[in-house]
């Protein structure tokens, strides 16, 4: 069971070109995201209603997206538009999902539609802020998704599984604090007067 009404990035702004669609599954959906002639990213069910095949296999062209099978154009609405030598009417439409680009990944809205909100857009205080660094990729994980997130909130394996690189034992020896402020889970650990962990012993502490 997922939470579906709320957003997901799908992917990294700049994996989603203007020639070729992206197929990702978000939410055990399979999407289909592609830019019109204008630049703007729109998300469709990866389902051509022709044959089945996935439209992430086709290409863009104009603001259409086409299936690679037999030349289906569809629209970002999910509505066919044309077919060589066929009529389109009777095509069901697929589903197109709400979709946002903004922080330099593309975000889309796996649940209804209609409860869509711009204003749940998570905000990142570090994105532009002069006083963070950022660096990111995309890192294929082959294990279950539960299992990742669990080792991300969970930081006390820090001094075992990255002993040679940013654990130490100090993490073991300092209590956490964590509190709640609203959609917020906040963790805190103050360690004074110790060393640096290995990856940053060149920088000593003052």
């Amino acid at each position: 069971m997922f939470l579906t009404n709320t957003w997901y990035v799908a992917a990294r702004s700049d994996e989603v070109g203007t020639d070729k669609p992206l197929g990702r599954k978000v939410c055990n959906q399979m999407i289909a995201f592609f830019r019109d002639s204008t630049g703007t990213v729109s998300a469709v069910e990866d389902f051509c209603p022709h044959r089945g095949a996935p439209l992430s296999l086709g290409r863009v062209v104009g603001d259409a997206l086409v299936c690679g099978y037999h030349g289906l154009a569809m629209g970002h609405d999910g509505k066919a538009i044309s077919m060589p030598c066929q009529r389109v009417r009777g095509f069901p439409a697929i589903r197109s999902f709400p979709v946002l680009e903004a922080h330099g990944f593309i975000w889309v809205w796996p649940g209804e539609a209609a409860r869509a909100d711009v204003s749940a857009l998570p905000a990142f205080e570090w994105l532009g802020n002069p006083a963070f660094g950022y660096g990111g990729g995309r890192y294929h994980i082959a294990c279950d998704y539960r299992l990742m997130i669990d080792n991300l909130m969970d930081l006390t394996h820090e001094t075992y599984v990255h002993a040679d690189s940013i654990g130490q034992s100090e993490i073991d020896e300092v209590p956490c604090n964590t509190r709640v402020e609203g959609d917020h889970v906040m963790t805190e650990r103050y360690m004074h007067d110790i060393e640096p962990p290995p990856r940053f012993g060149k920088w000593r502490c003052a």
